[in-house]
């Protein structure tokens, strides 16, 4: 709301993180600017002015920032999410190691999962410490195929809610993705404040950005709760080609279902099995 009643604080922050911290890019304050998140609150009515407002004043501090030094030009990003209603299953909520995505994907199968719409940069932001996040980057920069970001929290909230990483420490749990070329942007989410910013941006400037994969040939890339390269099987064109059964089904096969629920597991092996001789790769079980 501040976007609209004191906007000239919001702008003010926006500019700090633009001079002090000299990012090149800053969110927008718009974060939970939704009418789902807005009904908290029952300022539904007001998502689309905050987010106008939110939008406008950072793209006021980036044109005013790029006018003093045109060499190097500020961007806006608009930050869309969250919401008030959970996204992710997890067996213990409060653990941070223990929350999942949506289905409860890898990072790897999440990325196939979206692959198709070749999108820019993709990353992972907030809910752990940049030291958290070395293992789950380090797989991410291994498959994906496009930029890679890390925007980490200051540290593991305390028991305040607050951020207890300085801006040093925060740079030195940032510098294994650049030592290591795993990232082509970071920044700083819950607890980095632009003095942050400063020192992620100063420790990144020695390091190379991570080299994009080379272009190689087409393959069949799937996603469940884990992902799988189809990359021993092809068509008479020599391009990956999977054969799905889909026999045992319990919605689109009356007999498979039939067998299970009479327990005749024995016969639905048969039917399952008649489909791998029958050239099927991978067995639908639904």
């Amino acid at each position: 709301m501040l976007s609209i009643s004191q906007p000239q604080i919001i702008k003010g922050i926006y500019k700090e993180y633009l001079e002090i911290g000299g990012s090149n890019m800053i969110g927008t304050n718009t974060f939970s600017s939704t009418t789902i998140a807005m009904g908290d609150y029952e300022m539904e009515a007001y998502a689309y002015e905050l987010n106008f407002e939110g939008a406008r004043l950072a793209r006021e501090a980036c044109d005013e920032v790029t006018a003093v030094d045109p060499t190097k030009p500020r961007f806006v990003v608009g930050a869309i999410g969250p919401t008030n209603r959970t996204a992710s299953i997890s067996p213990s909520v409060e653990d941070p190691a223990a929350r999942r995505t949506l289905s409860g994907q890898t990072g790897e199968a999440f990325y196939a999962s979206i692959r198709h719409a070749k999108p820019m940069c993709v990353g992972l932001n907030c809910a752990l410490g940049a030291q958290h996040m070395i293992p789950f980057v380090e797989r991410l920069s291994k498959v994906v195929e496009c930029f890679l970001h890390v925007y980490s929290n200051a540290g593991l909230p305390n028991a305040m809610g607050g951020y207890d990483e300085k801006p040093d420490d925060m740079a030195q749990g940032n510098k294994v993705f650049f030592e290591n070329g795993w990232l082509n942007m970071v920044g700083g989410c819950c607890g980095s404040t632009p003095l942050h910013i400063k020192a992620i941006r100063e420790m990144s400037e020695n390091y190379k950005p991570r080299k994009l994969p080379d272009v190689g040939r087409p393959k069949m890339w799937l996603s469940g709760l884990e992902d799988l390269v189809v990359d021993d099987v092809h068509n008479h064109l020599g391009l990956p080609f999977l054969n799905v059964g889909e026999r045992c089904n319990l919605s689109g096969s009356i007999k498979f279902k039939k067998l299970m629920m009479k327990g005749d597991y024995g016969t639905a092996m048969d039917v399952a099995k008649k489909q791998v001789e029958d050239g099927a790769h991978v067995l639908d079980i639904n």
